[in-house]
């Protein structure tokens, strides 16, 4: 025998409410005997529902339509925790928060913060890009519109306030931006404003090229070879009687190696000079 249905029942199979598509009958009823039905929600989920519920507007979704209009009564401008409003909020604290450690930098400084909102600072900025913080154009104006952008940190230590300045062929630049532009170090052209050179000149004239006055230092063990022969530096100093010392500061001072073993010393007057081993080499 067929379940008996109520006199006003009406199917609901298929029926859209709100959010909510009716699969069909429920198993359960309400403690009523009021007929329920299966929905699907749009949002994926299911849920059980009485039919004078659904026609008349009470339920038209599992719960989430309510979360969805509770959140957004709730909410300012849903950008809480991001990096752009980390970046508002730390340069509002630095200009009006006395406790700040930076505030002497910046309120103290006279520096103020005059975006009314966080929307105004938005609007202003746009999110903040990967890789950028936010810097004031002017470093001794306000956080205000027109005065502030997201800057790399190349930007950011071109425009500290603590930087030197150079202006030149039209253009006032940091001297690390010079640096970068001329391929100059730093070094020379600080020392060459220091020593009074004007802007262009030290920035235009080559880097005078220092020569060393030394050889390279000769790697120990390895042969030395003069007079058609390859022997070590300590072989050679017990063949010639020249001290093993001796003979490396000639090679590093750039005495060829028969000059460095053959030469006597400088300031020695005896015999020609030449040692026996060199006059066999040369009359050989």
């Amino acid at each position: 025998m067929s379940e008996r249905r109520p006199y006003n029942f009406r199917d609901l199979a298929g029926l859209v409410f709100g959010r909510l598509t009716v699969i069909g009958l429920a198993n359960e009823k309400t403690r009523h005997d009021r007929v329920q039905w299966t929905c699907k929600c749009s949002c994926g989920a299911a849920k059980v529902v009485s039919g004078n519920q659904l026609q008349r507007g009470i339920t038209r979704s599992c719960g989430c339509l309510r979360k969805e209009i509770t959140s957004a009564k709730f909410r300012t401008h849903g950008h809480s925790g991001s990096p752009t409003y980390l970046s508002y909020t730390a340069a509002k604290s630095r200009c009006e928060n006395i406790n700040n450690q930076h505030f002497a930098d910046y309120g103290g400084r006279g520096i103020r913060f005059r975006f009314a909102s966080f929307e105004q600072f938005l609007a202003e900025l746009g999110e903040r890009p990967s890789g950028t913080s936010l810097e004031r154009i002017d470093n001794d104006g306000h956080y205000e519109p027109g005065n502030v952008r997201w800057a790399t940190h190349q930007q950011q230590s071109n425009n500290k306030r603590t930087n030197r300045r150079i202006t030149a062929f039209g253009r006032t630049r940091t001297v690390a931006w010079w640096s970068r532009e001329t391929g100059l170090s730093d070094q020379v052209i600080r020392g060459r404003l220091d020593l009074g050179w004007l802007p262009e000149r030290a920035l235009t004239c080559a880097p005078r090229v220092v020569r060393p006055t030394t050889s390279p230092r000769p790697p120990r063990g390895r042969p030395l070879e003069a007079f058609g022969r390859k022997l070590t530096i300590a072989a050679w100093s017990r063949e010639t009687g020249i001290s093993y010392d001796l003979i490396r500061a000639r090679l590093v001072r750039g005495w060829s190696a028969e000059e460095a073993l053959s030469a006597t010393r400088p300031w020695s007057r005896r015999g020609d000079g030449v040692l026996p081993i060199a006059r066999s080499a040369r009359s050989s």
